[in-house]
C-alpha cells in the first residue's frame, strides 16, 4: 500500500508578502517591473502585496488614511485604485514612486 503524502503547498497570496519581506531590494524590483510593464490590475495586486509584508494591509491602509475595506476592494485583481490611494499604500509600507526615463539604467534612474 501506496503511502499518501500531505501536500504542503501554499498560495501565492500567502507566499508574496513574506518573500517581499525579506528582501526589500526585491520588492522594490516587483513593483518597478509591474509598474513598467503590468496592467493596472497586477499593479494593484503588487502594491497590495508590498502593504501586507511591510506591515499588514489593516495598518497600512489605517497609516495611508484609507479605509481598510476600500484598500482591499481597490487593491484586488478587480479593483481600481487612484494614484492617490497607490501612491498613499507605498508610502505608508515605507517606500516612494519615482519616475525615470524609458530605456534609462536602473542605477542612474
Amino acid at each position: 500500500m501506496k503511502k499518501r503524502h500531505k501536500r504542503l503547498a501554499r498560495s501565492h497570496e500567502a507566499v508574496m508578502p513574506e518573500l517581499l519581506r525579506a528582501s526589500p531590494a526585491d520588492a522594490i524590483a516587483v513593483l518597478n517591473d509591474t509598474l513598467a510593464s503590468g496592467s493596472p490590475q497586477e499593479v494593484a495586486v503588487a502594491v497590495r502585496h508590498m502593504a501586507a509584508a511591510f506591515g499588514g494591509l489593516p495598518g497600512i491602509a489605517r497609516a495611508a488614511g484609507i479605509n481598510v475595506t476600500q484598500a482591499y476592494r481597490s487593491l484586488s485583481s478587480r479593483g481600481n485604485p487612484s494614484f492617490g490611494t497607490i501612491n498613499a499604500v507605498v508610502r505608508a509600507a515605507g517606500f516612494e514612486l519615482a519616475v525615470r526615463r524609458r530605456g534609462a539604467r536602473r542605477d542612474r534612474a
